[in-house]
């Protein structure tokens, strides 16, 4: 068993910002040397592309993966770096306490000021990352695309991608639309669910 941290390390550094536990660069190192990921990059060293596992290898491997993390949240608006000093910007407590992920705040807050109508709202929210992984079954583009005919907003964009589902689901749902099958009352609801919390 590996871990998986190193692919959403950003949303767990902005958690840990936000809250205050990490305030500069060592600090985010010091937070890594705590997890399940350390003890895992200890053991299995190549897994996690680490070369060499002596101390000073180890180390600017952990300066790396929190430099380039920081830099990615630094770059999507959601911390403020300031030479090693590092601060949650609003954004980022927004994303820390509602569980967003950053590219969510990111495509948020680069597409908001392009909203001009509940289509385009809509669009925007169904954009977050936390729908990519809404599922898209075997043959469901046709329904997506038969249910496309009646909705009030039709869609032109690929039917099989979980982000045009949502869009339809919650289209439906607010416009009293049947759904073509059971499965996708249960996907609805899914989106509904976190809906509100995106």
């Amino acid at each position: 068993v590996e871990s998986s941290l190193p692919g959403v390390l950003q949303d767990h550094l902005n958690a840990e910002v936000a809250a205050g536990t990490v305030t500069c660069m060592r600090d985010a190192v010091d937070y890594l040397t705590w997890t399940f990921f350390f003890r895992r990059l200890l053991g299995n060293p190549t897994y996690y592309g680490l070369g060499a596992s002596d101390p000073e290898s180890l180390s600017a491997h952990l300066q790396d993966l929190v430099s380039r993390a920081l830099d990615d949240l630094a770059d999507a608006g959601l911390i403020e770096l300031d030479g090693e000093e590092v601060r949650a910007s609003p954004l980022g407590r927004i994303g820390s306490n509602y569980y967003l992920k950053y590219p969510t705040l990111d495509t948020f807050a680069s597409g908001a000021e392009h909203v001009a109508s509940h289509s385009d709202a809509l669009m925007l929210l169904v954009a977050a990352e936390e729908f990519a992984e809404l599922p898209v079954r075997h043959n469901e583009e046709h329904l997506n695309a038969d249910l496309n005919r009646d909705v009030r907003a039709p869609l032109g964009t690929d039917m099989s991608s979980p982000h045009t589902k949502a869009n339809l689901l919650l289209q439906a749902h607010l416009g009293a639309v049947p759904l073509p099958i059971a499965d996708y009352g249960t996907d609805t609801k899914t989106v509904l669910d976190n809906a509100p919390r995106v």
